[in-house]
């Protein structure tokens, strides 16, 4: 995944891999606006900086992980939702 790479990234891979968790968001076939969470305010670049990690008894209960960029939050980065 490159939104994970450099040193923070490898961190949360590490992080996940010990406690055996699993970054939900990865797991499906989204739109690429829909895996964007924050947006670079130079450059107008999307990037999935927001992660939805959850254990493997809970895999199977998450269907969808997508972003919405048009949810009005009071933040400069974008809603996820799991279902």
């Amino acid at each position: 995944m490159k939104e994970l790479e450099g040193d923070n990234g490898q961190r949360v891979l590490e992080f996940c891999t010990y406690h055996n968790l699993y970054i939900t968001n990865t797991f499906f076939a989204n739109k690429p606006s829909h895996k964007a969470s924050w947006r670079h305010p130079r450059s107008h670049r999307w990037h999935q900086l927001d992660l939805i990690i959850t254990r493997r008894s809970f895999l199977n209960s998450v269907q969808l992980a997508p972003s919405y960029q048009s949810a009005d939050c009071d933040t400069d980065h974008s809603l996820i939702r799991s279902r």
